[in-house]
């Protein structure tokens, strides 16, 4: 299991077609601190 696991979880079940969470709302999820990279990463 990826350690973004809970993440992909939580929005797969919240059932909103955009989503706008902050970095603590995001580590409250994770449990875990994240690298700041996920957060500026740019596909």
């Amino acid at each position: 299991m990826s350690e973004y696991q809970p993440l992909w979880e939580y929005l797969k079940n919240d059932n909103h077609y955009s989503y706008k969470l902050f970095y603590l709302e995001i580590k409250n999820i994770l449990v875990f601190n994240i690298v700041t990279s996920f957060l500026t990463y740019k596909k």
